[in-house]
């Protein structure tokens, strides 16, 4: 009788052994490989025909090529993206849910505690467009300002005078114009707006003297001639707009830009994440889709998972250094 319970145990517990060998097989197939046999979503953390959906709206039938299957937008605007990319890290790591990553938007509302993630919440999958802040102001602007000399002549002989408008407070254009001011030495007064159109409409209107904006935003007014782009945040003149100045070029050591690029929720497989970067690569250096980002003002520069991930957590550190001369 002891024998047979024995007999017993020990079968029972082989079996044991054998299915869970047979889990961790299936398991580790399952993490080697990755299909997408359903459509997909991209969760946008603002509202439909904002700057994330445009850019997605430009990108999506090229990605959908690539990736053979529909990706579904899904709009959850409202606390300045937070309440897109909070949902997006609460579904699964399946890699059948991605998002647009705004970067500094979150990067911003990570360093002020605003946001209850982190940087290393996200998977990252590749960056796509690259915004550096472009400095504008109204041709036709009664004080006689032509270029960036002009303007910082001017701010320097009329102290706190000038007023420069922004679309948030701890947004990329806060920051720049934080930093031009204190590397120009020159005092100014930011001035908050709820979007680029109304900024960019004070500026038209005198209202204000200049805005930080983006020249993907007012890509209209510089196309009429109706703003003067007095220098921008690149390492180097962007191609579609060259003969916009550099800060650099004009002693102003101002390199930065905001990033729109690929996520994921933490925790996706190293499958998944080469599907979907290889696939944004494969986008980003198509070349009907390089010229329709040229011919709309829209400057791509591609980061795989790594690369992206990476230029995320050195903007980080820097928001948190200036965030402790400057909170928000």
């Amino acid at each position: 009788m002891k024998k047979g319970i024995l007999v017993c145990l020990i079968l029972i517990l082989a079996s044991s052994l054998l299915f869970a060998g047979g889990a961790s097989e299936a398991q580790k197939t399952t993490d080697e490989t990755f299909s997408l046999n359903r459509k997909a979503e991209i969760i946008i953390s603002y509202k439909a025909g904002g700057g994330s959906d445009r850019m997605f709206r430009a990108f999506q039938p090229y990605l959908e090529g690539i990736i053979g299957q529909s990706l579904e937008p899904v709009y959850l605007p409202g606390a300045e993206g937070l309440i897109g990319w909070s949902t997006l890290l609460s579904k699964p790591a399946d890699g059948f849910t991605i998002g647009v990553l705004n970067i500094p938007s979150a990067t911003a509302s990570i360093v002020s505690g605003d946001a209850t993630f982190g940087v290393e919440d996200f998977t990252y999958l590749g960056n796509i467009t690259y915004e550096p802040p472009l400095l504008i102001i109204a041709k036709n602007n009664s004080w006689g300002i032509n270029n960036l000399q002009d303007l910082i002549a001017y701010a320097k002989a009329n102290p706190g005078k000038v007023t420069m408008a922004h679309t948030g407070t701890g947004g990329d254009e806060y920051i720049a114009i934080k930093l031009f001011a204190e590397y120009a030495g020159i005092e100014v007064k930011d001035v908050p707006f709820e979007d680029t159109a109304s900024s960019a409409a004070a500026v038209l209107g005198g209202h204000v003297y200049c805005a930080m904006t983006s020249a993907y935003a007012v890509l209209n007014y510089l196309e009429q001639d109706q703003v003067i782009g007095l220098a921008m945040g690149s390492d180097e003149r962007e191609p579609a707009f060259n003969t916009i100045p550099t800060f650099t070029e004009n002693g102003i050591n101002l390199v930065m830009g905001g990033m729109r690029g690929i996520v994921g929720p933490k925790g996706m497989s190293e499958a998944a994440i080469k599907f979907w970067s290889d696939a944004i690569q494969q986008m980003v250096n198509n070349p009907d889709y390089q010229a329709y980002a040229a011919a709309n003002g829209t400057m791509l520069r591609y980061m795989d998972a790594e690369e992206f991930k990476a230029a995320h957590e050195n903007l980080f550190e820097m928001y948190s250094e200036f965030y402790k001369k400057e909170p928000w």
